[in-house]
């Protein structure tokens, strides 16, 4: 009965040190494709233009007070994000409308287009640079 105890303790330290090397594994994957897209993106730029993009919101809630903070709040995070979108595709000047309502109801409403230009054979070089970029990252 001992021994079985010890083969069982063995198979279980070999199982536990498998998924941590599974885990690490996984890990340099996602580090390779961060650095795949990092490599790839000046490409991406160039090849996605972002003709168009517009928002239209209305927000309200009973408080007043509340209402005027929150759309201003919402206005920093929304730029934000088109700032961060800026560094991954080509934006043309942005459209972003944000209405405050002071009523004695909540209310939350959004409305988005966009217009985006690329061609095929952009995309389709752009994904193969990708690849070539990621395996190269594995390394």
């Amino acid at each position: 009965m001992g021994s079985n105890k010890k083969a069982k303790s063995k198979a279980g330290e070999k199982k536990e040190k498998k998924e941590k090397e599974d885990d690490f594994g996984n890990f340099r994957k996602f580090i390779a494709l961060i650095q795949a897209f990092y490599d790839t993106s000046p490409k991406i730029r160039k090849i996605i233009i972002v003709e168009r993009l517009k928002a239209d919101s209305v927000y309200g809630t009973t408080d007043a007070a509340f209402t005027g903070m929150a759309v201003g709040f919402a206005y920093a995070e929304i730029y934000k994000l088109i700032g961060f979108i800026s560094t991954i595709f080509t934006v043309k000047q942005p459209e972003i409308t944000i209405k405050p309502v002071f009523g004695e109801e909540s209310v939350f409403e959004i409305e988005g287009e966009g217009i985006i230009k690329t061609k095929a054979a952009h995309i389709i070089s752009t994904a193969i640079k990708f690849y070539f970029n990621y395996k190269k990252a594995l390394r």
